[in-house]
């Protein structure tokens, strides 16, 4: 087999919290999803590592870290590099949610 570029990723995945946690099962189902989602060619290309369940809830910012953030990216698209790509939570304006995060990267990407 030819060698394999290969990316690492964190993927986030939110749980209810009423359902026990299993890392296999996790690890199982977030492979299946990226492949669903045309991330990764096959959920045996994509080589899950580890899954931990954090102490915390799910972290929302503040309206002062939102707006805090959009100054930030006003401010590094005013320079206008030709060989800068911002990716993450909130690279886009209003784009904070995983689902809406991997496509927009997928997509930049790709």
């Amino acid at each position: 087999m030819a060698d394999v570029e290969r990316w690492h990723v964190t993927v986030e995945v939110f749980y209810d919290p009423t359902h026990e946690f299993d890392e296999a099962t996790c690890l199982k189902q977030v492979a299946d999803e990226l492949a669903r989602m045309g991330f990764v060619s096959s959920c045996d290309a994509a080589k899950p590592v580890t899954a931990k369940k954090l102490p915390a809830g799910f972290p929302l910012p503040s309206t002062k870290n939102i707006a805090a953030m959009d100054a930030s990216r006003g401010r590094i698209l005013e320079y206008e590099f030709q060989n800068l790509t911002l990716c993450g939570i909130l690279a886009e304006p209003g784009q904070f949610f995983q689902r809406h995060v991997v496509r927009d990267v997928f997509d930049k990407l790709a």
